[in-house]
This record gives C-alpha cells, structure tokens and sequence, in this order.
C-alpha cells in the first residue's frame, strides 16, 4: 500500500515538473513606483506629466477621487478617472435614475484627469498626453440643465479618438430590487433622430438583442422612469449610433460625430417628466414623454393632462382638479353612457317574448337562433350595443390612468387626509401585517368596493337575463367584482382611486335614473 502512494506521489511530481518546463509562467514585468497627485501609483515607464494613448500603455492605477457641484434640484458628482460626470442625484426624489459615466471617451474610462478648477456651478478636468490635450468642462446653466464641453487640441487628433463618445451607461445593478420590481415596466430609454423616436420599455436586463446601431443624425438620447428623465443632446452633428450592452445589467450608448473641430458641446437635462417644463427647454425634449405606444391613446392622455394642468391653473388643488377632471371625462361619455344602458334598458323590455320563444323551440336550437334575430331587428335592438359602447370608452380610461398614475406634480400633494396623491391614501398604519392588503388601512379602495356594489346591483336590475343561470352570475358578479376591485386598487396611488371613486359614483347615480325609468318598443 505504501509503495503504491509512493509510487503515485512521484508521478504526480513528475508530471508536474514536465508541466513546468513545456509551460513556464511569464516572467513579472519591472515596473517604476511613481508619485502621482502625492499618491504612489505604478507605471510602466512613463512620464509623470504625461499619460499615453491607453492604446500603447498599460494605465496608471489611480485612486478614484470624486467631486460634487450642486444646484437647487440636482447634485452632480464627478470623477478623476475618465474626467466623467459619474452620477446625478436628484435632491428631491425617493430614488435615482441608474445612469451613469455620462461623456465618457471609450478607452479612457479609467485614465486620471487632473481637476483644473472648479466652484459651486462648475468644474473642469483635463489630460495631457504625447498627441493631444482633453479637457471636460462642465457647468450648470439652469437648475435642470448642464452644459459639457469637450475639447480636444489639436483638432486634427480627434481622429485618434475615432470620433465617437460614450454618453451614458444605464448600470440597473445600482436599483433597489424592490423599486425594480415594483416599477421595472416604466423604465424607458430613447432616442430620437432626425426621422423617428426609437423607445424601448421594461428596460432593466439586457441582452444581445439591444445592439443596434444607425447611421442617422441624433436629436437626442434618453433615459425615463415613473416620474423623472435625463435627456443628452449634442450641440454638434452627428453621423451615428451604436447601443451594446457590456453585460446583463448594463447598457452603452455611443454618438459619433460627423465634424472634426474637436469641440463636443452637450446639453443634458436631468428633471421632472413635466411637459410644460421639457418644452421650455426648447429642443424637442418634451417628446420624450409618452403615456402609451397607441398613438390614439397617446393623444387622449396629453389631452387629459393639458386639461388637467389647466384646470390647477384656476384651483390651485390637484384633488379637486381630479375630481373635475373625472365629471368632464364622465360628461363627455355620457352620452355612450346613456346609449348603452337604454340598449340594456330595451333588451330587459323584450325578455317577456325572449322566454316564449325560448319555450316553444327549446328543441330547436337553429329555429330559435333565427327567431331570436328576427325579434332583435323587429324592435331594433342591438343586443351588443352597451359592450360596443364600452369598448368606445375604453381608450379614454386608459389613457386617463396612465395620465393620473405618471404624473410627477401629484407627488407630495396632499388632499384632504391624504398626504400624498402619488401614492396610497392610507388613512391609518396598523402596527401588525395583515394579510394580502399589509399593514395599511386605504380608505379610498373601500369606499370605492362599496359605491361599485350598488352600481352593479343597479346595473343587474337594468340588465336582461335570458336564463336562471346567468341570472345567478349576474348576482355573484355584484358581490365578487367589487371585491376584486377593491384588491386591485388597494395599493394603487390615491389620485387614481380618487378618480376611479368618483366614476362609479357617477355612474351608480346615472344607474339608479335608468332603473326609474321605463322604455316602451
């Protein structure tokens, strides 16, 4: 046994040593230990007042040094490496957006810039290198607006650079997982071109699948989620862009320019999604906004939002301007409104017939099918008139939810108990969990489970049932759906439960009219 381990033991040493002598490791490079800005860094024989072409050099492995400047609304921070604008807070928002290494040159990600200057509205970083001098200067220009200038000098070495500049890296790494999965459908990037918007949604992984490039001019490059956007636009014009994805979690966009002056000027937005305040910027920024893919529903929603922006100009409340909104939205279907439920009105009014028909060729299906018919056209009753009519509304609701869910002036106001319309109105906080709805008491989703009952039980008494069987769903249809709504809006924002309350109440008193009434065919 012993000889055997032997035995294997010097195999194995054996075989190593073969290893060894077919494939020796690569001898250490010598490097020169430098002091860099009073840091010690290592360089491979270079210069300590130039740095290379990172092309030709390893390059320095430098500390990363940051530096902020601040306005009124954002906080921009900037590193030494790569001289980059490294991320923009928003002074008053719950979360950030996850863009990052804004006007970053490819290659030099990692390179350090010296700060030249900088105050509490600007600051500047520049390079020098054997061929040319980079400097980045940055400095704010209104509380939402940045200008960036990149200068390379001589011009003629802006070929080395290849032209091109990274403007932005989404990193989704950066999100709270519980924000993401909350509202991952809402992140948005864009880019617009002299011709066409391209938009992509649920922008939080990424695959092979985003690469694309185009050899159009570009207006400008966005990135959007619920409530805020930042937008890049070159002052300059450009021949192309490319869009690669480094990983799952991160997205690159690159603009190329169609000049060779070596001067890149950049405007970047970083603000609210207000229509009103994107338009006053004055480059089409507005258009990155967009409540829907559908250009018909897109329309309905700035429509809505224009009347209700309107409306907050004279009552400086955006609950009441809601509840205004939901009676001119109400007041403009009610005409459908009425159509429908005086066609549910006619069909009650013909059961009477509907029932002897039914008797008498109970047997015979196909003959009672035609008799069916032939009592519809006899006294011109459309027995799909009210769901036609409430599919014509359809786009007006959903263009009205995306309108009141996406708004960023909701956010913070506050109306009657609730504090703050973009979000649950919750009334009271329980101290323990319970379960399905947590440990919030929202009045609203209640009070609105409790108006949609009686408007379904009105609506029952207008409908006609043509069996006992869909009498019986007709009755569990007006205990179960208004129980299914209350779930679904329980954790929706209080603007849209607002709203939605005062519709069924509406509704529920134009039902309790129709139930009044009597139709004569």
């Amino acid at each position: 046994m012993e000889k055997r381990t032997l035995l294997a033991i010097t195999v194995s040493l054996l075989i190593l040593y073969v290893w060894s002598a077919l494939f020796p490791p690569p001898s250490p490079k010598r490097n020169i230990v430098q002091t860099f800005e009073n840091r010690e860094v290592n360089v491979e024989h270079s210069s300590a007042k130039t740095i290379p072409s990172p092309a030709s050099l390893e390059k320095p492995v430098v500390p990363q040094q940051l530096k902020s400047i601040q306005s009124e609304y954002l906080t921009l921070e900037f590193s030494n490496l790569g001289g980059n604008l490294k991320k923009i807070t928003f002074n008053q928002q719950y979360f950030n957006l996850p863009v990052t290494n804004l006007l970053n040159f490819p290659g030099y990600e990692d390179t350090a810039f010296m700060l030249e200057s900088s105050s509490d509205q600007h600051i500047v970083y520049s390079i020098n290198t054997k061929e040319f001098k980079i400097t980045k200067k940055y400095q704010f220009q209104s509380p939402y607006i940045v200008k960036a200038e990149l200068d390379i000098t001589p011009a003629i070495k802006m070929s080395s650079l290849d032209n091109s500049i990274e403007v932005m890296l989404l990193d989704m790494s950066s999100l709270d997982n519980k924000i993401l999965s909350q509202e991952r459908s809402l992140l948005e990037y864009s880019i617009a071109t002299q011709s066409t918007i391209f938009r992509k949604h649920d922008a939080f992984r990424f695959t092979d699948k985003e690469k694309k490039q185009g050899a159009d001019s570009v207006n400008w490059v966005g990135f959007r989620d619920k409530y805020s956007a930042i937008l890049i636009k070159p002052l300059f014009k450009t021949s192309a862009y490319a869009v690669s994805p480094p990983d799952t979690n991160r997205l690159s966009f690159t603009l190329t320019s169609a000049e060779n002056s070596g001067k890149l000027a950049f405007l970047i937005y970083a603000g609210p999604q207000d229509i009103a305040v994107l338009k006053k910027q004055g480059y089409g920024f507005e258009n990155i906004v967009a409540f829907s893919n559908f250009s018909l529903i897109d329309g309905i929603a700035k429509f809505i939002y224009w009347l209700i922006t309107t409306i907050h100009q004279f009552i400086p409340s955006w609950g009441i301007a809601i509840i205004l909104i939901s009676l001119c939205v109400y007041g403009a279907t009610y005409p459908l409104t009425i159509r429908g439920m005086y066609s549910m009105k006619k069909m009650q009014t013909i059961q009477p017939e509907m029932s002897v028909l039914r008797d008498k060729y109970k047997n015979n299906p196909q003959r009672l099918n035609k008799e069916v018919v032939e009592l519809y056209r006899k006294y011109k009753v459309n027995p799909f008139g009210g769901c036609f009519l409430l599919i014509l509304q359809m786009p007006i609701f959903i263009a009205l939810y995306q309108v009141l869910w996406r708004s960023v002036f909701f956010r913070g106001e506050n109306f009657l108990w609730i504090k703050d319309l973009s979000q649950p109105d919750r009334l009271m906080i329980f101290p323990f969990n319970i379960p399905v709805i947590g440990n919030e008491f929202n009045i609203l989703p209640i009070l609105m489970s409790i108006v949609m009952f009686f408007q379904q039980k009105f609506s029952v008494q207008n409908m006609a049932a043509t069996d006992p069987n869909q009498i019986l769903q007709q009755k569990m249809m007006t205990i179960m759906m208004p129980i299914l709504i209350g779930f679904v809006f329980y954790k929706f924002a209080s603007g849209v439960a607002l709203y939605f309350t005062m519709f069924y109440l509406l509704s529920t008193l134009t039902q309790m009219k129709m139930s009044k009434q009597t139709v004569t065919i």
